[in-house]
């Protein structure tokens, strides 16, 4: 199945007004530089607590040893373990670099084309991932990375 079939097969997303209002995620302008997986790597590690690992045959970012990124090992995806509301938003805004990624027949994540989505929205999507499985603590120590800041 193709890229775009894929996308096309997917469940139904909510109207495009309904994510538009959130703060959260950036609206961008798509014809942008493409991010590479250095920059995301760079981006990654520089949030706090995060530390890379393998996972299997896939890299893994980490935060408390809970894995928020994987890499596959041709490095041109990304995987990212964000929350439901994050994850639906996301679908409705990037749909030309994001679709779903599944782990058997459950939706668990996002799966990011990087060489089709701007650094600006990959860093969000990472961010948005670490923030997902920090502890409540580490997100009280570093109040900028929290959401809204």
């Amino acid at each position: 199945m193709t890229w775009s079939s894929r996308l096309s097969h997917s469940a139904v997303r909510p109207p495009l007004g309904c994510a538009t209002k959130s703060p959260r995620l950036p609206r961008l302008d798509h014809s942008a530089m493409a991010t590479s997986y250095q920059t995301a790597r760079h981006y990654a590690l520089s949030l706090p607590e995060t530390t890379e690992a393998p996972h299997h045959h896939f890299g893994s970012f980490r935060v408390a040893g809970k894995i928020f990124v994987t890499i596959p090992p041709e490095a041109t995806h990304l995987h990212l373990f964000v929350s439901e509301t994050d994850r639906e938003q996301a679908l409705v805004l990037y749909p030309g670099f994001i679709e779903k990624l599944y782990w058997g027949d459950k939706v668990c994540g996002l799966r990011l084309l990087l060489a089709a989505a701007p650094a600006k929205a990959v860093n969000a999507l990472i961010l948005q991932a670490w923030r997902h499985k920090a502890s409540k603590t580490l997100l009280k120590q570093h109040p900028t990375l929290q959401a809204g800041a």
